[in-house]
């Protein structure tokens, strides 16, 4: 992966100083040494004119991606409910109580009166600011729809199981029993979570539940993450 960041930045040095990247020529050479996983990469520098393009900028861009954009970066900077889901069945919120990098302490709170499980629909929905020229253009990073257990086990892992434990359920246990559960000054360890590879910038994760039988909607709230770049 690396090495295909390397060989882009010996392309753009090359480039003569204050030149501008031609969409045909970025288009051309990152569909030409980058790998699939880098498509948000390429959508990225697609959607930007021209004049939007120069070489520093794409320096700059593919020197963060060289670093390793990890989620051992992240700092939830805030939490909030989606609009219509004030009053949801299930309810779940995150008060941060610092914003360090990686290693971040937060109140959380969650109540549910039903058992959730296999039984729950769990939508994941990503986008991200990739924040190349100093304005909000958000894109889409993924989506994932499964029921509950399994993106508990898939995407969240060790994070999830350590919350558990804080709020006093089995870890690794699903589903997740009914009842109101606390944990003060819980620690979220970004490194533990599963899913690991994430853009730099400002990312927003939205996640919803909906029970299968009955199709009622359970909750929905939105993490605003801004995955920081690891310093030198």
């Amino acid at each position: 992966m690396k090495d295909h960041i390397s060989e882009m930045l010996v392309v753009t040095d090359r480039l003569s100083l204050d030149e501008a990247l031609t969409k045909n020529l970025i288009l051309a050479l990152l569909l030409e040494i980058l790998p699939e996983s880098y498509d948000t990469l390429v959508t990225v520098l697609e959607s930007r004119p021209e004049s939007e393009l120069p070489k520093e900028l794409a320096k700059e861009k593919l020197s963060q991606e060289h670093k390793g954009s990890y989620a051992i970066h992240f700092v939830l900077k805030d939490f909030y409910l989606c609009k219509e889901y004030f009053h949801s069945k299930v309810q779940f919120y995150v008060h941060p109580r610092d914003y360090n990098p990686g290693l971040q302490l937060a109140d959380v709170n969650f109540s549910t009166p039903l058992p959730l499980g296999t039984n729950v629909l769990t939508k994941v929905q990503a986008v991200a600011d990739m924040q190349m020229i100093g304005r909000d253009i958000w894109i889409p990073l993924f989506t994932v729809e499964d029921d509950l257990c399994r993106i508990l086990y898939m995407y969240l892992g060790q994070l999830m199981y350590d919350l558990q434990r804080d709020f006093g359920i089995l870890p690794k246990s699903c589903p997740v029993p009914r009842g109101t559960f606390h944990a003060v000054n819980h620690t979220f360890n970004y490194r533990t979570l599963k899913l690991q590879t994430f853009p730099f910038g400002k990312i927003n994760i939205t996640i919803s539940g909906l029970e299968k039988a009955t199709k009622e909607k359970l909750w929905c709230f939105i993490l605003a993450v801004w995955n920081q770049p690891k310093e030198d």
